[in-house]
């Protein structure tokens, strides 16, 4: 008999894909897999990657100490609000029955928050098998459609969605943000306060650490290895300001020891691109 206590990580993306989620989860189960040998760790992801489409990983596979379960969903990706949708609703249902198979008494079920909402999927089926459930949110939905103006997200539909939320944030044993800002949003939702818990996001320092210039292997990419380099890195999502940032570049171009440099993916990398071409 399995004495370890099991531990259920859900986000729609898992190692080796390399989207913000999915590295912040990767670093956290992979840790706790590697320091603790009480705790049993469990993903349920999907069998795609954020940013490479039309492949699809194993529905089961084990790295290192940790279980992999990866649910086969649709694959229309981040280019239309419609597409997402669909991946986000097949994700659910997949997730549902996924959930009630392989949930027992005592597990802790850890939702992110990609796809948004998790949650409430989890509560009813945590509540009948007397699991615990644990949010770890890195943003506040609906709230965050709204604010975006997605089309039917608004009124009524966000009414019961932010109802629902709260329901299973209520229920849940522990509700960790990522900022204090987050931590009084869920206050002034009725959250219960000793149920939030912040604790802001983190950097591999390991794999992340300052290194000489002939160890670099972006600088011989630049016509001047003393250029001045301004660097984005991360989620080129909706959300995120780019605005700022390139109105300051073009204010800039014409000083050639100054590079602005973006790395990462997301529905605004093609804007970013294009407002280089344009304005050169």
């Amino acid at each position: 008999m399995n004495s370890k206590k099991k531990i259920i990580f859900i986000n729609r993306f898992f190692y080796p894909d390399q989207s913000a989620s999915s590295q912040l989860l990767s670093d956290l189960a992979f840790w706790i897999g590697d320091n603790t040998q009480e705790i049993e760790v469990n993903i349920i992801t999907s069998q795609i990657c954020h940013s490479t489409p039309n492949i699809y990983l194993p529905h089961f596979e084990k790295i290192d100490q940790i279980n992999i379960h990866r649910l086969r969903t649709t694959q229309f990706g981040t280019s239309s609000l419609i597409g997402r949708l669909i991946d986000y609703i097949t994700f659910y249902i997949s997730l549902f029955f996924k959930l009630l198979i392989f949930v027992k008494a005592g597990d802790t079920v850890v939702c992110k928050t990609d796809p948004p909402l998790i949650s409430i999927i989890a509560l009813p089926i945590v509540k009948i098998k007397k699991a615990f459930l644990i949010n770890w949110l890195q943003d506040i939905f609906p709230e965050i459609a709204t604010a975006l103006k997605v089309p039917y997200l608004g009124g009524f539909l966000a009414k019961v969605l932010i109802k629902l939320r709260n329901s299973s944030l209520k229920h849940a044993k522990a509700n960790v943000v990522i900022s204090e800002e987050m931590a009084k949003t869920l206050q002034n939702h009725d959250i219960p306060l000793h149920t939030i818990h912040v604790q802001h996001n983190w950097a591999d320092s390991k794999q992340l650490k300052p290194v000489a210039n002939n160890a670099n292997s972006l600088l011989p990419t630049y016509k001047k290895a003393d250029s001045f380099i301004v660097g984005y890195s991360g989620n080129m999502g909706r959300v995120h300001d780019f605005n700022t940032i390139i109105n300051a570049a073009k204010l800039l171009k014409n000083q050639p020891d100054i590079i602005f440099e973006f790395v990462g993916y997301g529905p605004q990398k093609a804007w970013i691109t294009n407002q280089a071409k344009q304005h050169k």
